[in-house]
Formats: C-alpha cells, sequence, structure tokens
C-alpha cells in the first residue's frame, strides 16, 4: 500500500522491482495529446537504480519516487489518464463506499 494523489493506494511494483532485480535505469517518458493527432513528449531523469535491493523497503521506495513523478503529469493533464484496475480501496467493488457513491449518482442522474 502507497500514497497515490493523496489517497491511500495499491499500485502496481513490476517496474520498481524489475529495475532493482536487474539494476535497469527507469525512464519516466509521458505523451500528451495537443490536439487532433499531435502529441508532445516528455522526458523525465532517469532514476539510476542499483541492482540488488529488491527487498520491500527497496520496492516502495522507488515506486514512491516514480508515482510522484506520475502524479505531476495527472495533475497537469487530468483528461489524458485513466485507470483500468481499481488502485484506492474505496473505489473496489462490493465496498460500502462504492455502494454509496453508486446509488449518489444514480439518484443525481434521475435512474432508480
Amino acid at each position: 500500500m502507497t500514497e497515490f494523489l493523496g489517497e491511500p493506494a495499491l499500485m502496481p511494483v513490476g517496474a520498481a522491482e524489475l529495475a532493482l532485480r536487474t539494476g535497469a535505469t527507469v525512464l519516466p517518458i509521458f505523451i500528451i495529446r495537443t490536439a487532433k493527432g499531435q502529441y508532445k513528449v516528455y522526458l523525465e531523469q532517469p532514476i539510476l537504480v542499483s541492482k540488488g535491493n529488491a527487498n520491500a523497503d527497496g520496492v516502495r521506495d522507488l515506486t514512491d519516487r516514480i508515482i510522484k513523478i506520475m502524479e505531476r503529469y495527472i495533475q497537469k493533464y487530468p483528461t489524458q489518464w485513466m485507470v483500468f484496475e481499481h488502485v484506492w480501496e474505496q473505489d473496489k467493488p462490493g465496498t460500502q463506499a462504492a455502494k454509496e457513491r453508486y446509488a449518489r449518482r444514480e439518484a443525481a442522474s434521475g435512474c432508480t
């Protein structure tokens, strides 16, 4: 569990774990749509990684560093981002908070 956009979240750690196991550099790259058929590419500073520190603390620390970079782009370009999996605990289907949010959306839309 880590913090993502100010909330506790379950985030994938594969990139951090692979980098730490192999010593691979993490190169954050973001592609932002600027107009129909036009894009701008942002290359962040490489995150240099030392091989062999793939323990839980090392993976969590590197994941947090990657997330902080991601958050800057998500906050600057919120319409350019979406998730395919539930990362926030309160958004998981079946939780009370998710049921309440669904009910509020239904009531607001006039659908019952």
